[in-house]
């Protein structure tokens, strides 16, 4: 029996990959061909060879699995990229088994020093990342190249994507899938990435390649959607020819899942939502204020976040008070249809890294999800406890998505329709900051008074609704002499009350502050005279300067708008000689029409210096051509900040 058991163990390996053709995978499987050993060096590194390799193939109980092989070859130039690009992470998500790794250093000299098997590692959750493998090169030095491989067995992923660019140029990128003609994959390139080229010549084989002689580095920018500007691809698996003629992994199949994990409820969640809906919100007529009061519930009683555990059913997430993002979504859906409450679910992606496409029909970009309600034309993000009704993250404004509600066919049948859509970008007047300030100075003590108001409404709003709450008094004020700050030190609040200050008022009142201050750094004495620094009432602004030339489209984030008031009041004895300085108007225009713009003016009213600025943007985005246009704006409000006035003493 024992004999039997080893002749097993040895055959069923070589049945397994039979069928495989890289498995075996080492540095002879493909010829030399890499790029020039002369491309130049970025960050202190360059990438001469990268390889990715997907195989699928059925195993020997006729499901799916994957051969993933991935080979990089780079040099490095400088200590930082040796200690940077030496140490490799193998992530072993989804992997049934490990066939290869191999790595070595080659040396300025020729020298070659492989990597000790012993010296590969594994570490346990790294980062709450799952659990990964790990090596470094010993002997790696400034000069040489680095080069590994690994092989391993994979489950079959029947959807996802890769970025192919970074911040190191890469001069020989090559991408292979290969699988049985029985499957249909579709491949799609983006950013600039080369098309997949399909070779069908074999009839039992498929091989989709794309190669790339040359990927140049793309560093990060301000004002961009850095990662959704890199070359990528995406592939979806369409047809599995093995088992049905029925599409896979199309809009249409994941209204399918999302019906079947979201939508389709036993009858105790059912009842455990009616009775969630009864008590929070029951009693409520307008639609609005019982959307408001569901979720204003959940999000306050419920700990959302992904890492925590799935639960089984409704009642336990409400028994523990505690959810992870699916059941969130779920308690949020069977709570508005035990209500009664008309809405569409939506899945999208994402603007920053991950674009929803509408001409690719798959699974890859519905990732996210949002609630629409038509009655009251507004959107919910059910697992984002910062958000709340009607405020749409820049993530998603913009994007579009598969606008899904149910529909019943008979009393057994039911299934969601979609509607492919764009979500909107919401106009500026959604999040605004309007600061009103009245300024008195002590000529003899160099201190200025300040009385300020401000009101931040919508996603600008919202980052201190959520904080301030969670803050002690003492903290809250620490932060606010940060937020209120004029100068260059630390103002003195003496005085401050918020209204508005908590996460049900965001995306629906304004936060309000009232504060009292002392500025200490605002005036300079000139002999009789004063120069103040009136620019830096507003505090500090940011700032856009770029050494080399733009390479990515500019976008804005949220449309916003900022309205700022400056009363100050001129003291007895003393003219302001130098107003004009106040004056500024920076703006640019699309379609005739002004996209975004900053503005001052000052006037004299009896013995009150009035600024009045307005600062706004009105489209999200703009070509790399019209940079340095929006950069003038950027830069206009900081370059108000240091403005000053003169007070010139009268005679």
């Amino acid at each position: 029996m024992k004999n039997l058991l080893c002749i097993c163990l040895i055959i069923f390996p070589a049945f397994l990959f039979g069928q495989t053709e890289y498995d075996k995978y080492d540095w002879t499987t493909f010829p030399a061909t890499q790029g020039a050993d002369t491309v130049k060096c970025i960050n202190g590194a360059a990438i001469l060879l990268e390889r990715r390799i997907f195989e699928t193939y059925p195993n020997s109980e006729k499901t799916l699995e994957d051969i993933f092989v991935y080979h990089r070859k780079m040099k490095v130039e400088t200590n930082q990229a040796v200690s940077g690009f030496n140490k490799i992470y193998i992530s072993l998500e989804d992997v049934i088994s490990i066939l290869n790794i191999q790595a070595r250093f080659i040396a300025p000299n020729g020298k070659i020093t492989e990597l000790p098997k012993e010296s590969i590692k594994e570490i346990a959750n790294l980062d709450n990342d799952g659990d990964y493998k790990t090596f470094a090169i010993e002997g790696a030095e400034v000069g040489g190249q680095i080069e590994y491989f690994y092989v391993l067995r994979k489950k079959f992923v029947t959807h996802s994507g890769y970025f192919m660019q970074d911040q190191i140029p890469k001069s020989y990128v090559d991408v292979l899938f290969t699988y049985p003609s029985k499957l249909v994959f579709q491949i799609k390139s983006y950013n600039g990435f080369p098309t997949f080229e399909i070779n069908d010549q074999n009839p039992d084989k498929t091989v989709q390649r794309a190669v790339a002689t040359y990927i140049p580095p793309l560093e990060e920018e301000k004002y961009s959607n850095y990662k959704a500007g890199l070359m990528r691809f995406e592939y979806s698996q369409t047809y599995n020819k093995y088992n049905s003629a029925l599409r896979r992994n199309s809009w249409m199949k994941g209204c399918e899942n999302t019906y079947n994990n979201i939508f389709d409820l036993s009858k105790g969640d059912k009842a455990t939502a009616l009775a969630l809906y009864t008590q929070i919100a029951g009693g409520i007529v307008d639609q609005e204020q019982k959307v408001r009061a569901i979720e204003n519930w959940i999000k306050t009683n419920i700990n959302i976040k992904k890492e925590n555990p799935e639960q089984k059913d409704l009642e336990e997430v409400i028994k523990l008070r505690q959810a992870n993002v699916s059941a969130a979504i779920k308690l949020f859906v069977s709570t508005l249809i035990a209500g009664n409450i008309q809405f569409e679910f939506i899945s999208t992606g994402k603007n920053s890294t991950q674009p929803f496409d509408p001409d690719f029909n798959c699974m890859n970009f519905m990732n996210y999800n949002l609630i629409y309600f038509p009655r009251i034309d507004k959107y919910l993000v059910p697992n984002d406890i910062e958000y709340r009704l009607g405020l749409i993250p820049d993530d998603f404004q913009g994007e579009y998505g598969l606008f899904m509600h149910p529909i019943d066919y008979d009393e057994k049948t039911h299934v969601l329709a979609y509607e492919l859509r764009r979500i909107p970008i919401q106009d500026n007047p959604v999040n605004s900051d309007s600061l009103y300030i009245r300024l008195n100075i002590d000529p003899n003590q160099a201190e200025v008074q300040a009385t300020i108001h401000r009101s931040v409404k919508g996603a600008m709003g919202r980052i201190f609704q959520n904080l301030f709450p969670r803050l002690t008094q003492e903290k809250q004020k620490e932060v606010a002499g940060q937020l209120f700050r004029m100068g260059k030190e630390d103002s003195e609040i003496t005085s401050m009350e918020m209204k508005n200050d908590q996460p049900n008022d965001v995306g629906f009142r304004p936060i309000q502050f009232d504060v009292t201050l002392k500025a200490r750094d605002l005036i300079d004495y000139a002999g009789n005279d004063l120069l103040v620094h009136i620019g830096e009432a507003i505090g500090k602004q940011s700032e856009l300067y770029q050494e080399h030339s733009r390479k990515l489209p500019i976008h804005i984030g949220i449309l916003h708008n900022y309205y700022r008031r400056i009363e100050f009041k001129i003291p007895l004895g003393y003219k302001v000689v130098n107003m004009e300085n106040l004056d500024m108007n920076v703006s640019m225009k699309k379609a005739d029409k002004i996209s975004c713009t900053f503005t001052s003016h000052a006037q004299i009213s009896g013995d009150l210096l009035i600024i009045i600025s307005n600062e706004y943007y009105t489209d999200e985005s703009y070509p790399v051509d019209r940079y340095n246009e929006f950069r003038d704006v950027i830069n206009a409000s900081a370059d108000f900040n240091k403005r000053s006035i003169l007070l010139k003493k009268a005679n």
